[in-house]
C-alpha cells in the first residue's frame, strides 16, 4: 500500500529528471569561442578576459557547471533547437566523443555563435557588438 501511495511522487521525480537539460561544458565550446572571436579579434582586453574568464564566458563563476550567465543560456538553447532540427539524438558530450562527431558539432557551434551573435544582451546591444568592441558577452548582461 505504501508503494502504491508514493506511485505518483515517483513519477513526478522520473518526469522532472528526464525532462531537465544540461548544461554543456565542454573543451570543444571553449576552443570554437577561442578561434572565432579571441584569436581573430585585434582587442588585447578581449584576449585578457578570455584568458582571465575561460569558462565563465557562458558559465556563472563560482557556481556548479550546470548553471549559465545568459550569453550561455543562448547559446544553449540555439544548440539544443539545431540538434532536435538535425534529428540528432546525441548530446554534445557524445557527439565530440569521436572525430566526425566533433567536426559536426563544431559546425553547429559555428552557426549557433553566429546566431547568439544577433540576439541583445540585457544592456540593449548585441553580443556580437560586444564582442566586436573587445569584451566578453557577458559584460552586456551586467
Amino acid at each position: 500500500m505504501r508503494l502504491i501511495s508514493s506511485l505518483p511522487l515517483l513519477l513526478i521525480t522520473a518526469v522532472v529528471v528526464l525532462s531537465t537539460t544540461s548544461a554543456y561544458a565542454l573543451p570543444p565550446f571553449k576552443g570554437a569561442f577561442d578561434a572565432k572571436y579571441v584569436k581573430k579579434s585585434d582587442s588585447e582586453d578581449l584576449k585578457a578576459a578570455f584568458k582571465a574568464q575561460s569558462c565563465n564566458v557562458c558559465h556563472v563563476k563560482g557556481k556548479k557547471k550546470n548553471v549559465q550567465n545568459r550569453y550561455g543560456h543562448e547559446l544553449h538553447e540555439v544548440l539544443e533547437d539545431m540538434l532536435k532540427e538535425a534529428k540528432i539524438e546525441k548530446g554534445p558530450k557524445d557527439l565530440a566523443k569521436d572525430a566526425e562527431g566533433k567536426k559536426q558539432l563544431l559546425e553547429m557551434l559555428g552557426k549557433a555563435f553566429d546566431a547568439v551573435a544577433k540576439m541583445k544582451a540585457k544592456n540593449g546591444t548585441t553580443y556580437g557588438e560586444i564582442l566586436k568592441g573587445g569584451q566578453l558577452p557577458s559584460q552586456g548582461d551586467n
